[in-house]
């Protein structure tokens, strides 16, 4: 999804240790006045590639994602160090915060996140009747899911028919077997699926009634942008960056606890809505915040503050 004017080397590496890999990567990155970098193991990786060849680049940038910074202040000294001596942002204030108080960068600037709204085009009209929630997360135990299988089981037990498509990478295959024999043990099998191969889940959201993020700790996340951008309404846990602005703009569509029957009641208060007004609001919350004109204002006045 990369624009196609956008330069990619790829490295082809077998060994990230190998000198040969350092000089190619040294040669690349002399040609350039910043090095944006993101994720943390990308970013010792570049250190160590500068210990073997230095090159005179005027700075390196750190773009922060970490995303259980709510749960875990922990860093190596080594990460820790080489933040302290770079340029940091933060796509959250939580980590800016952190990044200032356990790192000793001087400024961290915050640049959130935001996700290119994807124009959606031969949507069907939905024949089935259950109402259809979705949950878009890693397979993780971070992300809490069980919770959300909780939920749904709570909700078939009333009066209305309700179903749940959960779609994300596996990276924690324990857990995900546990999530499957918990779905097993509610008898839940036809009505609740795991779907681990979706790569764009904006084309799909026009199918649901509601999505559920069930996360305990997040820094955007994402995924409420993309709902945001294709204005289907959710019901998600106070935690991250999005949250903090929707708590003032949108409240009905956070809630700040794990009980039960209170995000049970809260799903049936969002679906009672009018739709209209809801696809109203979260298109003027996603125009308002989350345009790429103003994500890309906000970089390019770090990288002019950084020059010299």
């Amino acid at each position: 999804e990369l624009n196609k004017k956008i330069k990619i080397f790829l490295l082809n590496r077998k060994n990230k240790y190998s000198p040969l890999y350092s000089k190619e990567i040294a040669s690349i990155t002399s040609r350039y006045d910043f090095i944006h970098i993101h994720s943390r193991h990308n970013l010792r990786y570049i250190w160590f590639n500068n210990l073997i060849y230095p090159i005179k680049v005027n700075k390196i940038i750190f773009h922060d994602h970490h995303g259980n910074i709510n749960n875990d202040h922990s860093i190596g000294l080594i990460s820790r160090v080489i933040i302290s001596k770079i340029i940091y942002c933060g796509v959250s204030k939580e980590l800016c915060k952190w990044a200032e108080e356990i790192c000793h960068v001087k400024k961290a600037y915050l640049l959130e996140n935001v996700v290119l709204k994807q124009s959606i085009i031969n949507q069907s009209n939905r024949i089935d009747n259950r109402i259809q929630l979705i949950l878009v997360s890693n397979i993780h135990p971070r992300k809490n899911i069980e919770f959300s299988i909780e939920v749904i089981n709570g909700l078939i037990k009333k009066s209305r028919q309700y179903c749940l498509d959960i779609f994300g990478k596996i990276t924690d295959k324990e857990y995900y077997f546990k999530l499957k024999g918990l779905i097993k043990t509610y008898g839940l099998e036809d009505l609740i699926t795991i779907n681990p191969d979706c790569n764009n889940i904006q084309k799909i959201l026009y199918k649901y009634d509601l999505a559920l993020h069930t996360s305990k700790s997040e820094t955007g996340p994402l995924v409420l942008i993309e709902y945001l951008a294709q204005s289907l309404p959710f019901l998600a846990f106070s935690t991250g960056e999005v949250i903090t602005k929707l708590e003032e703009l949108f409240s009905i569509l956070v809630i700040n606890n794990f009980d039960k029957n209170n995000w049970i009641s809260q799903i049936e208060r969002i679906l009672n809505l009018d739709r209209n007004q809801i696809i109203e609001k979260m298109t003027n919350i996603y125009l308002n915040n989350y345009s790429s004109e103003d994500y890309y204002n906000k970089c390019h006045a770090i990288y002019q503050k950084n020059l010299f």
